[in-house]
């Protein structure tokens, strides 16, 4: 089982990184092992935030809380904030706006007016985003020894 909390978490006083945060992320890690479910922590994806053409982080203490609570728990973790950041830096400013929700006025119907939203992916960014994961949940099937019956080989999915 996939766990990740969203960017919204950071808008709630009572979320912050090191209490509510963490304490509802180990309570979905332990009720998924009192059920007998793998738990996957994922820290949050980065957001499109460049000054002078560097990206810069947004989140906070957050994607480290994360992290800590994978290793404390001993739980798999996907860091998607590393891997996210990674790819937005290499494409840099200009191209990494084709992974989010941008639209001109008149381009698509549900933004009439037009959208730049440096938060939220577009379909292509989704894709990308996804492939991480599933790179990365192929990589942790051999490095945890989960069963592999039914399960993709590693060249369907690289």
């Amino acid at each position: 089982m996939l766990l990740q909390f969203g960017h919204n978490d950071r808008k709630h006083s009572d979320l912050g990184a090191s209490d509510g945060y963490s304490r509802y992320l180990e309570q979905a890690v332990d009720d998924a092992l009192a059920d007998g479910i793998q738990p996957v922590l994922c820290t949050p994806v980065a957001e499109r935030a460049f000054e002078d053409g560097v990206l810069v982080p947004t989140h906070g203490a957050y994607p480290q809380a994360v992290r800590d609570l994978a290793s404390r728990r001993g739980v798999p973790l996907i860091d998607l904030t590393r891997t996210t950041s990674s790819l937005l830096s290499e494409l840099g400013e200009s191209a990494s706006r084709a992974l989010f929700t941008h639209f001109a006025p008149g381009e698509h119907p549900l933004y009439p007016d037009g959208c730049a939203d440096d938060t939220h992916f577009s379909f292509t960014g989704a894709v990308a985003v996804a492939d991480q994961v599933a790179k990365a949940l192929v990589t942790m099937w051999g490095t945890y020894g989960w069963p592999t019956a039914g399960v993709v080989d590693r060249e369907t999915v690289v």
